[in-house]
């Protein structure tokens, strides 16, 4: 039966205690559970020491002791300690109030001038401040994971250990024990050899050497590092930020990396505000100004959400002051007889670096779902005609799909990434981002169908990606764990070279005029 885990001592030396830095390990134990365990806990608390930073303490506050008391006691006060201002635990009492809120904080600190040592009335010479509502701190948390990841750990490391047995060799007497032993020898030196002269290797029908051999444990580990991965992904998703565990076994786009942010906000939120509580409250009481913000990961990740937030309302925006009016401008330069108008509309797909979505539809009659195949593959072929003549054919790759019944051509340039292709309600639409972008999100283009949603990561994960990783190292990319097949690029296609034909031509003019190179296609 395994050593259960001991509660962690929050108080006192215990939780200072560091082993000295020259101290032996002893490898041929397991690991200490205790030791494992408590680790984790510091390491944790450490980790969050990054998450507030405060504005306007005294030097009498440091803030790391501050956020000690209440990560591991859940609350602590403000008081005067003489003229200095500190923070110290205790305990709550005195008659509740209508909540059944105590009303009183007993400082017993021993180390605190004597008149310090004493009941204060909350809110009127002492301000009390909670980690938490509930002034849990982060203790039962890291306890519950933090207990879950030792037990693992140690998991891991028996199987880990057993892994090196590939069988087990037992013998029933001495003499064949020796020879099994120098055959073992025998083996690690790179020689062959026999284990002496044992009818039983033929049918082991004596039973003098038994060999039974032991079930692989790879998948084992797997399940366990996947089972790791999971716990620690959780534990950092409670404390907010976003650690993403796939258990799919295969790779994710940028929206389902996205479907847990929500669940990061509500205990941080918490934390955050049941602090600034305090302080208005402490400003007040003691004449300081001292204010408290995200630091550090958690900063980031808000300023993140709230510049998303400005771009989607601004999007929205700009929607409504275009959408009716708005007009497709290098339509004009389109000299088909086939289309007779463009009508054009600016859509924005959730980013600033996006530059347009256009969407255009021929001149028909019909219905949406009526539109003849023929005539959206026309108005695909114009838009890719229009868009290779307005930058003189400057593109490093072009293709049309041939797979997944989808049309959508793809133009990667130096700097833009284009597709075009055919909507889910059969409306023709171009969307232009640049190339960081694209290595940044593999979001799918606005309303796009399954195999328009392939295609547009396909040809990026093939033609540039790679590239683009150079330029973009320090950036993640979705498209490192991008698991479907590459895409085959053929020079020959017709829009390839139609963007050739305009480049020859640019390159002579310097300035091309539509129209004139129909013999490209």
């Amino acid at each position: 039966m395994s050593k259960s885990i001991q509660p962690i001592n929050v108080q006192g030396d215990n939780f200072f205690w560091y082993p000295a830095l020259h101290s032996k390990y002893d490898q041929d134990k397991p690991l200490p559970k205790d030791l494992v365990f408590n680790s984790y806990i510091k390491y944790y608390l450490a980790r969050c020491q990054s998450m507030f930073k405060y504005d306007g303490l005294p030097d009498t506050i440091p803030a790391k002791w501050l956020e000690h008391y209440l990560f591991t006691n859940g609350q602590c006060v403000f008081i005067k300690d003489g003229e200095d201002l500190i923070v110290t635990t205790g305990g709550m009492g005195g008659l509740p109030d209508r909540y059944y809120i105590p009303t009183q904080y007993i400082v017993a600190n021993p180390y605190v001038k004597e008149e310090t040592r004493k009941t204060y009335t909350i809110g009127e010479d002492c301000v009390l401040i909670r980690n938490d509502t509930y002034s849990q701190g982060l203790i039962p948390l890291l306890t519950r994971y933090c207990s879950q990841l030792t037990e693992n750990d140690l998991t891991m490391q028996t199987a880990d250990i057993l892994s090196r047995a590939m069988l087990t060799i037992t013998a029933t007497d001495t003499q064949t024990k020796e020879s099994v032993e120098k055959w073992l020898l025998d083996l690690r030196k790179g020689k062959l050899s026999a284990i002496g002269e044992l009818p039983s290797m033929v049918g082991n029908q004596d039973r003098t050497v038994n060999i039974t051999p032991f079930q692989a444990v790879a998948s084992t580990i797997t399940d366990l590092i996947e089972y790791h991965q999971y716990l620690k992904a959780s534990l950092y998703n409670e404390l907010g930020l976003n650690a993403n565990y796939n258990m799919k076994r295969e790779s994710i786009n940028s929206n389902e990396s996205q479907l847990n942010d929500d669940m990061l906000h509500p205990l941080i939120d918490d934390m955050l505000a049941r602090r600034r509580e305090a302080l208005e409250e402490v400003n007040k009481m003691f004449g300081t100004n001292i204010s408290v913000d995200f630091n550090g990961a958690w900063l980031t990740n808000e300023k993140e959400e709230e510049l998303t937030l400005e771009q989607m309302e601004t999007a929205t925006d700009s929607m409504e002051e275009t959408a009716p009016d708005q007009t497709d401008v290098q339509s004009e330069d389109v000299q088909s007889e086939d289309v007779v108008e463009d009508n054009t509309e600016e859509e924005v797909v959730g980013d600033d670096e996006i530059e347009e979505v256009e969407e255009t539809s021929p001149d028909v009659e019909t219905a949406p779902e009526e539109t003849d195949t023929a005539e959206v593959i026309q108005a695909i072929e114009n838009a890719a005609e229009v868009i290779a003549d307005a930058i003189e054919g400057d593109t490093s790759y072009v293709q049309q799909n041939q797979e997944d019944e989808d049309d959508s051509v793809a133009i990667l340039t130096d700097k833009e990434y284009c597709l075009i292709y055919s909507s889910e309600d059969n409306k023709t639409l171009v969307q232009i981002s640049n190339r960081k972008y694209a290595y940044a999100n593999d979001n799918d283009p606005y309303r796009s169908r399954r195999g328009t949603r392939r295609y547009y990561r396909r040809f990026y994960y093939s033609r540039g990606y790679y590239s683009d990783r150079n330029d973009y190292s320090s950036t993640y990319s979705p498209y490192s764990s991008y698991s479907d097949e590459t895409l085959n690029y053929s020079s020959g296609d017709v829009y390839n070279s139609y963007s050739y034909n305009v480049r020859q031509s640019s390159a002579s003019s310097r300035r091309f005029s539509g129209g004139g190179t129909s013999s490209g296609k």
